[in-house]
């Protein structure tokens, strides 16, 4: 365990490919702080917790780890170049003083410096952060900026795009670390609070059925009974749709029982679909009105449609044009912008391809209680065109989610989550 606080800078001396692997050896100049550092003892390097090897082959005052391709890949330990300036920090003793905060010196990912904003006697550092880490970061917070105890003093709204962090530092920290020598665009790593982890964690796994009864082929009913009571209202649902962000649909446990991803067609990201095909079964819809299939020259997939619940799938589509093969989550947010596009023609797009659009019926959710129907009003309600993103949300092992599982889902990547139903009586009010 460590605190945060920076005992010393040492300077990189090599990072040596381990040859068959995707592992290196970091050799580092760290001066006395390793003056009696045991074999196997702990260092913090940027805020990552590395062990020592190899004493009996080094100089004093230097250093040696094992860093494995997990953390070349999690850390920016792997873009470090000789002669670059670390910082380090032994681990806490027993009895030792705890002056920073509780620093595992397990990264977490890595951020980059968005900008540096000079005050007369201090200076405020704002850094972009990976979205899912967002949550797990609050105003007055805690957090290890390249292994330094730092505390947050502004975070990004849930939903805006990048999400965000700043801290303030003062001049004896800017010297006393490498912090000070950041220039925008550089990384650092960051590891958040160990608490608010665990507290997600566990979050995620509410309502998940237990591995045995999961796995034994039985049904597991989800707990609807205080369902009003986890579910977000429709305008919240509606202003995410606005912002660009992605909201969660729930229909009628008699119904597909299933949740949707869905989000509004022109706000459509590389992230934005990458993250829809990560959680979902990966097949990508595209709802829209009868009228815009019809500008589009969508037709029926087929004349006579025999899909249980009508699910009215028009022929296939990609971009005619910006795209690679059609499949990746940047072409796939591509062909989408285009539907959603009022200037489109037929022409912009190909059939068939890796977008499924699919026709809402006329009557909105209030004929049809569908995705596809939610989808359309939710952006015409956000004042978008009507046309949406929609797939269905799966666990891991290809499982549809259900009731409880999807409003973990939702709580834990800070979607909003509504039912048809609710959407029903928010459109019949407007």
């Amino acid at each position: 365990m460590f605190t945060g606080i920076i005992g010393a800078l040492g300077t990189v001396e090599s990072i040596t490919p381990i040859e068959g692997s995707d592992s290196a050896y970091l050799t580092l100049n760290a001066g006395d702080i390793v003056a009696d550092l045991e074999h196997g003892g702990s260092l913090a390097v940027n805020g990552v917790c590395l062990t020592a090897i190899d004493l009996d082959q080094l100089q004093p005052g230097q250093f040696r780890a094992y860093a494995m391709g997990e953390t070349l890949r999690r850390t920016n330990l792997g873009n470090l170049n000789p002669g670059d300036t670390v910082n380090l920090e032994r681990c806490l003793p027993a009895g030792g003083r705890l002056d920073g905060h509780v620093v595992q010196g397990h990264v977490d990912a890595v951020g980059t410096l968005a900008s540096v904003t000079a005050h007369e006697a201090w200076s405020t550092l704002r850094f972009n952060l990976p979205t899912e880490l967002a949550p797990l970061l609050a105003e007055k917070g805690s957090i290890a900026v390249s292994g330094v105890s730092l505390t947050v003093t502004a975070v990004s709204e849930p939903g805006e795009s990048p999400a965000w962090f700043e801290v303030g530092l003062i001049p004896e920290t800017l010297k006393a670390t490498n912090l000070g020598a950041l220039k925008v665009g550089d990384s650092v790593n960051l590891e958040t609070d160990a608490l608010a982890k665990y507290v997600q964690r566990l979050t995620a796994f509410a309502g998940v059925p237990q591995a045995d009864s999961a796995h034994s082929g039985e049904q597991v009913a989800p707990r609807r009974a205080d369902a009003a009571s986890v579910l977000d209202s429709v305008q919240t649902a509606v202003d995410a749709i606005a912002a660009g962000r992605a909201v969660v649909v729930v229909d009628d446990e008699d119904r597909e029982n299933e949740g949707d991803i869905i989000f509004a067609a022109e706000h459509a990201t590389p992230e934005l679909m990458g993250f829809m095909i990560r959680y979902t079964s990966g097949v990508v819809c595209a709802p829209l009105s009868n009228k815009r299939a019809d500008e589009m020259n969508l037709p029926p997939m087929v004349t006579n449609n025999e899909d249980p619940k009508g699910t009215a799938y028009t022929v296939s589509c990609d971009a005619a044009s910006g795209v690679s093969t059609g499949i990746s989550a940047a072409d796939r947010a591509r062909t989408v912008q285009i539907l959603a596009d009022a200037s489109s023609t037929p022409a912009d797009i190909t059939r068939p391809g890796h977008i499924f659009p699919l026709r809402a019926v006329d009557g909105g959710v209030a004929e049809r209680p569908g995705h596809t129907e939610a989808a359309v009003e939710l952006s015409r309600a956000a004042g978008l065109s009507g046309v949406g993103v929609i797939a269905e949300v799966v666990h891991d092992d290809g499982s549809m989610m259900r009731f409880d599982a999807l409003r973990a889902f939702a709580t834990e990547h800070n979607l909003p989550m509504i039912s048809i139903e609710d959407l029903i009586k928010y459109v019949a009010k407007a």
